[in-house]
């Protein structure tokens, strides 16, 4: 398991859109748990992860899920720790 955690901006998206298809190349199944920002008026994802990069990780060996912060310190919310 690899996190990449970084402040916004700083090219999150952009390592993991370069990486994914190359460890999918080489035989790796991916997962790939983007978690956005929560939306102050629905508590749901931001969702600008997913569509950035959305054509990087369109191959079958990688799987992934946008998540809300849902303003959650650290970033994950606390129905994914329970």
């Amino acid at each position: 398991m690899v996190g990449i955690v970084g402040p916004p901006g700083c090219g999150k998206s952009s390592l993991i859109a370069m990486i994914a298809p190359k460890l999918a190349v080489a035989g790796h199944k991916l997962g790939v748990i983007a978690i956005d920002a929560s939306s102050p008026f629905t508590s749901g994802a931001f969702l600008g992860n997913r569509i950035r990069m959305q054509d990087s990780l369109s191959d079958d060996k990688i799987f992934m899920r946008s998540m809300a912060s849902r303003g959650a310190k650290g970033g994950i919310a606390i129905a994914v720790m329970n």
